[in-house]
């Protein structure tokens, strides 16, 4: 059932005389929690109470850019006459001494509130922004603009070499190469992806292969992990007997080989898969995601068979199930393309109108 609220988020900046520095330099911002506010939009759901052996699990689904859908997920057959409850205190120590509520598998998993999430990711942008005025000023750089170790602008950069992978970043030797590199590295394999994506051909086979790399399989499946638990219920399936599209793996427990495939094949999928929307939302990030300052094309041009092949696949519902492990905030779509991660990826693709479409009509059917 979801959980119709009023959520509000807001960056605003105080007075200018609270941070002026005589000098015009200063900056001071402040930022506004997500408010849930049941006073003035909501539904029977607030009435319900607290247990420590609840029936029911509180999750934040989001559906758009900026605002997530708070639904009660069943962990359990609900039987006529029972009073329906959740856990008001999430992720806090539970002092019911129910052999239930200690015994079940995703209770004993230890995870961050929706809100510390947000939290962590508020307080990222705002040390990319300091970081950024500390290190630049006011000045904004783009790759391409000039030496990408030096970070100093040219207007003619025909003297500086190029990156020979992603053919965007510049440098005045390889020393500034070698020394940019750990700093370059993520821009670079993203553009270099996206680059790669557009001289590419059979977008159907493409979309298949990267599937089955995220897990899909057509057969069913079973998991004991967790996380993988964890979501199974919370989705009331049984986690001896998941549909093949369930993303069956934990990624955070999975070896640093494993994980780089895994996060290629989400950023490779999102590059097939992208749309004007999501080039809008990348290039006003902060920083600006990198491969929106190059030329590119926003979108492919094959890119609605891409989504047809990913939707009848059910890359839809593999990405979601991947995603239920560990939800992104509204923030992550604030961060450049190039440092949102496998998770945030993940929840790129997502934002496409299509995608979360397809994920609301999957999970109207669940509650139907």
């Amino acid at each position: 059932m979801n959980y119709v609220l009023v959520l509000r988020e807001s960056v605003s900046r105080p007075d200018a005389d609270e941070y002026d520095n005589n000098d015009g330099s200063g900056c001071g911002f402040r930022v506004v929690r997500t408010i849930v506010d049941a006073t003035e939009a909501g539904n029977f759901t607030r009435f319900i109470n607290h247990s420590c052996d609840a029936n029911l699990e509180l999750m934040a689904v989001r559906v758009d850019s900026y605002i997530p859908r708070l639904v009660l997920f069943a962990q359990r057959d609900v039987k006529h006459g029972d009073e329906l409850t959740f856990d008001y205190g999430g992720t806090s120590a539970c002092t019911n001494s129910s052999e239930d509520a200690r015994e079940r598998p995703h209770a004993t998993i230890v995870m961050k509130s929706y809100d510390e999430i947000c939290a962590d990711a508020t307080s990222a942008a705002e040390m990319r922004l300091l970081d950024h005025f500390k290190m630049y000023g006011g000045e904004v750089w783009t790759i391409g603009s000039g030496c990408q170790s030096c970070r100093k602008k040219i207007e003619d950069t025909s003297v500086l070499k190029k990156c020979v992978n992603c053919q965007a970043a510049l440098f005045c030797n390889r020393d500034c190469q070698v020394k940019a590199w750990k700093a370059h590295k993520s821009e670079c394999n993203v553009i270099a992806t996206f680059r790669k994506a557009s001289a590419g051909a059979s977008p159907q086979e493409q979309v298949s292969k990267l599937l089955e790399t995220l897990t899909l399989s057509a057969a069913s499946k079973r998991s004991s992990e967790p996380k993988v638990v964890g979501v199974a219920t919370s989705l009331g399936m049984n986690e001896s007997d998941l549909p093949g599209w369930f993303f069956s793996v934990d990624y955070e427990l999975e070896s640093a080989e494993s994980q780089k495939t895994l996060y290629q094949a989400a950023l490779e999928l999102f590059s097939l898969l992208r749309d004007e929307e999501c080039w809008t939302r990348d290039k006003d990030s902060f920083p600006r995601s990198s491969y929106t300052s190059i030329e590119l094309p926003h979108t492919l041009a094959n890119s609605d068979e891409s989504r047809s092949e990913f939707f009848a696949r059910n890359g839809h519902l593999v990405l979601f199930s991947a995603w239920l492990q560990h939800p992104e905030p509204p923030a992550t779509q604030s961060t450049p393309l190039e440092d949102r991660g496998f998770y945030g990826v993940i929840d790129s693709i997502l934002q496409i109108s299509s995608v979360r479409d397809a994920i609301d009509a999957f999970m109207d059917s669940r509650g139907a």
